[in-house]
């Protein structure tokens, strides 16, 4: 079971986004939170299990106009957008 006091993300966002919130959490932001959810403005959906103390990647395609993470340099199966 993931029982974590703090919420932390990683990901991209326009110029418009609030930096004093995770990335996801407004529209023209994506974001993936250690709680293993890929966030996207108010929509979220289940992307890799809860992790922590990990290092993780947030990659971008700008020619194929994709985005994927990693954890320990693994790239997760997922590509999005």
């Amino acid at each position: 079971m993931f029982i974590s006091s703090f919420l932390a993300g990683m990901g991209i966002c326009s110029s418009k986004c609030n930096l004093n919130r995770l990335p996801g959490k407004d529209s023209e932001s994506f974001g993936l939170h250690n709680d293993g959810k890929f966030y996207e403005g108010s929509n979220q959906m289940k992307y890799t299990k809860p992790f922590e103390d990990t290092i993780v990647g947030c990659c971008i395609n700008f020619e194929m106009k994709t985005i994927f993470f990693t954890i320990r340099g693994k790239a997760l199966v997922h590509s999005i957008y």
